[in-house]
C-alpha cells in the first residue's frame, strides 16, 4: 500500500480533532468564557477557554484571533493606561461574541446542527436550506450553462441550480463532524431536492448534458473540502456544490466528463420549481 500523502495524514488529523472539539463545544455550550469571574485577574483566560473548547477557532479565523490575542496584550499590559485597558476589554468582548456567532453550534440527541445545516445522526443524512436559482439563458456571463449545484447567495448565482444563506466553511466542519472522509477513499452522497407537499426530486432531474448525451441515472458527489486557511477558499467563492473542477469546493462530481470541463450542463425546469422558492437539498451517503 503506498505511503499517505502528509497533506491526507494532516488532513486526517485535523478532522478527527475538529470532531472532539465540536461535541466538547455542544456539552458547554451554555459557558460563556469570559464569565469564570466577574473580573478574571488574567485576561489571557478568554482565548485559551475558546482554544481549549474548539482548538481550529484560531486556523479557520486567524484574522479574529489575532486581533483578540493583541487586545488581550493590550489589557494585560502594565504599560497601558485605564482607558487603553478599557478599551483593549471592550474589544475581546466583541471579539469573542463574533466568533461565536460566526460559529453557531448546536447538538441534539438525535441531530447536530452548524450554521442553518443540518446533520442527522441516525440516517447520516446533511440538509442545507436553499433557494431555486436557476440559470437565466438571457445572462451573457454564462448564457444558461451550470457549473454549480449550489452556492452560496454572494457566489456565482448565475451559474448554479440553488443557493444558501449557509457558509461552505460549516458544512465541511459538520461532515467532518459527522465522520465522513475528504482523504481517499473519500466519503460520496446522492443528492435530493426536496419542497412540501412534493415528492422527492433526484438532482439528476434537473441536469442534461448540452449535446445531448445520455448522464448516468445517479450521479454520485464526492467530499473533496477544502484546505483549512485563513481565508477558507470556499467561503470566498461560495461553492459548496460543484461540477467543473476548477477549483476547491466541499464537494464535487465524481464523473470525468463532466469534473474535466468536456461535457457541459445546462438545466432543466422542472415545474415544482419556481425562481427564489425556499427548498431543502438532501446529501445521503452512499
Amino acid at each position: 500500500m503506498p505511503a499517505a500523502h502528509p497533506a491526507s495524514v494532516r488532513a486526517c488529523r485535523t478532522a478527527g480533532l475538529l470532531a472532539c472539539t465540536l461535541l466538547a463545544i455542544g456539552s458547554c455550550e451554555h459557558d460563556d468564557p469570559r464569565s469564570v469571574e466577574a473580573a478574571p485577574a488574567d485576561p489571557r483566560e478568554v482565548s485559551r477557554r475558546l482554544a481549549a473548547e474548539f482548538p481550529l477557532l484560531p486556523v479557520i479565523e486567524g484574522t479574529l484571533w489575532r486581533q483578540l490575542e493583541e487586545a488581550e496584550d493590550l489589557a494585560s499590559n502594565p504599560g497601558s493606561t485605564a482607558s487603553q485597558r478599557a478599551e483593549a476589554t471592550a474589544g475581546i468582548h466583541r471579539i469573542t461574541d463574533r466568533l461565536q456567532e460566526k460559529h453557531p453550534f448546536r447538538q441534539e440527541e438525535q441531530r447536530t446542527m452548524l450554521g442553518g445545516i443540518v446533520h442527522h445522526k441516525e440516517s447520516g443524512k446533511i440538509e442545507i436550506p436553499v433557494a431555486v436559482c436557476f440559470p437565466k439563458e438571457s445572462d451573457s456571463r454564462h448564457p444558461g450553462e451550470l457549473e454549480l449545484i449550489l452556492c452560496a447567495t454572494t457566489g456565482r448565482s448565475h451559474e448554479t441550480l440553488f443557493t444558501t444563506d449557509a457558509r461552505p466553511l460549516h458544512l465541511e466542519l459538520l461532515m467532518h463532524l459527522a465522520g465522513y472522509r475528504k482523504s481517499p477513499p473519500s466519503s460520496t452522497f446522492r443528492i435530493d431536492v426536496v419542497i412540501p407537499d412534493h415528492e422527492v426530486i433526484p438532482i439528476e432531474s434537473l441536469i442534461r448534458s448540452a449535446d445531448g448525451d445520455p448522464l448516468p441515472e445517479r450521479l454520485l458527489w464526492e467530499f473533496s473540502g477544502g484546505e483549512f486557511t485563513d481565508p477558507y477558499l470556499p467561503d470566498m467563492t461560495g461553492d459548496f456544490l460543484i461540477c467543473w473542477h476548477a477549483h476547491e469546493s466541499v464537494l464535487r462530481i465524481r464523473h470525468e466528463g463532466i469534473a474535466s470541463g468536456e461535457i457541459k450542463l445546462k438545466p432543466v425546469a422542472h415545474p415544482a420549481l419556481k425562481q427564489n422558492q425556499p427548498a431543502t437539498l438532501i446529501l445521503s451517503p452512499e
